[in-house]
């Protein structure tokens, strides 16, 4: 479980970096993640990542930082399975429409949660 949550914590920061260093690239992303069939790929990945977290938070130095973590990524998967397509389309181009710099500044959420997970699952006192 321990390594799960290591590979999500480098998924995370990897998509962070992605949007920091090539936020076009995370756009392209983005879009691709907003059509129907990507839409619930998108939803079905937050709420494995969101169990990973949850039954494996024991394993890691703060377990309840990285359950809250794992609860609020299981919430998201929820909420946008429930959500129509065209919902999650309009939000994506409201989203995009700002340009790369709110992109930049969005990245900054996975990559800052990849980290942290990272330094929890790797760095934990026996």
């Amino acid at each position: 479980m321990k390594k799960l949550i290591i590979l999500i914590a480098v998924l995370l920061t990897v998509l962070g970096l992605t949007g920091v260093f090539w936020p076009a690239g995370l756009m392209d992303f983005a879009k691709w993640s907003f059509t129907p069939k990507g839409h619930y790929i998108a939803a079905a990945v937050r709420i494995v990542f969101g169990l990973i977290l949850l039954v494996g938070a024991g394993k890691t130095a703060t377990p309840k930082i990285v359950r809250g973590i794992g609860a609020i990524i299981l919430a998201a998967g929820l909420a946008s399975a429930f959500l129509s397509v065209e919902t999650t389309q309009r939000f994506a181009s409201s989203w995009l429409e700002n340009g790369e710099d709110r992109v930049r500044i969005s990245a900054c959420l996975p990559l800052l949660v990849g980290l942290f997970l990272a330094g929890v699952s790797l760095f934990r006192k026996p």
